[in-house]
């Protein structure tokens, strides 16, 4: 129901903008470009909520990756702040997923291939100027989030295509999160921002 309110309150709101463009009276390009913004931002806000409803409905039929925002991540020892992760999506399930480390001093993008929220999982693409594995592909898997918590495993990494990532048998076990759960290493931590 919340949808179609929404829905319904961008309607009327792109056709007061239309209207204001079809009046006898002159509107200034400017104008009329900032209301078409106006609109498609509404629209978009509109399509935002849409896709969160649909979330608490049936997480499996979101097509934003649930994980998003801005995070603190620990790693090793699960105490000291190894940096900053900030994960983004589109609706075309498409998106970003950056590191910003703090001991090693570096940054990197992952550019999310695809994900799905009912399995934990995203396979990405490292962009071209990455420290570690340019323009390879990997995959990475999370807990279910608790308190603002999750934790995450980069448990593919170095593939030289999306196909070659997807057919790793690499597993992560997640009864070892502080331990050898990873690849033989701790899973890394991360608190919402």
């Amino acid at each position: 129901m919340k949808v179609q309110k929404y829905l319904f309150v961008v309607s009327v709101v792109l056709l007061a903008l239309s209207a204001c463009t079809q009046s006898e009276e002159s509107v200034s390009k400017k104008e009329s470009d900032a209301n078409l913004i106006a609109g498609l931002l509404a629209l978009n806000q509109a399509n935002i909520l849409a896709a969160g409803a649909a979330s608490s409905a049936n997480a499996s039929l979101n097509a934003y990756i649930e994980v998003a925002g801005s995070w603190n991540s620990f790693t090793g020892n699960q105490t000291t702040k190894g940096g900053d992760v900030y994960i983004s999506s589109d609706s075309n399930r498409k998106g970003s997923w950056d590191d910003n480390s703090i001991p090693n001093g570096f940054s990197t993008t992952r550019i999310i291939q695809e994900f799905d929220n009912s399995k934990n999982t995203l396979y990405y693409l490292q962009t071209v100027d990455a420290a570690f594995n340019a323009s390879r592909f990997g995959k990475f898997v999370w807990t279910d989030m608790s308190n603002n918590t999750f934790y995450f495993c980069e448990i593919v990494f170095g593939q030289s295509s999306l196909a070659a990532a997807k057919a790793s048998t690499a597993t992560a076990d997640s009864s070892k999160l502080t331990t050898t759960g990873c690849a033989g290493f701790a899973w890394s931590r991360s608190e919402r921002q």
